[in-house]
């Protein structure tokens, strides 16, 4: 799921530097990320799997 989050954020990012989306959409996007990152964080915690190796990702 990391892997597939990690391509959408390139896909997502390619599309804004293409024109294809606007900067005020990237806010969403980041948001959905973000949370999709909190939630894994989240998981792992629950599982008693290591959180610390998972990258931080930056809203805005």
């Amino acid at each position: 799921m990391q892997r597939e989050a990690d391509e959408f954020l390139r896909d997502t990012l390619q599309c804004y530097d293409d024109g294809a989306i606007e900067q005020a959409d990237l806010a969403a996007y980041s948001l959905v990320l973000d949370q999709f990152h909190n939630a894994v964080v989240d998981r792992r915690a629950v599982i008693g799997g290591p959180a610390t190796n998972l990258p931080r990702m930056r809203a805005g």
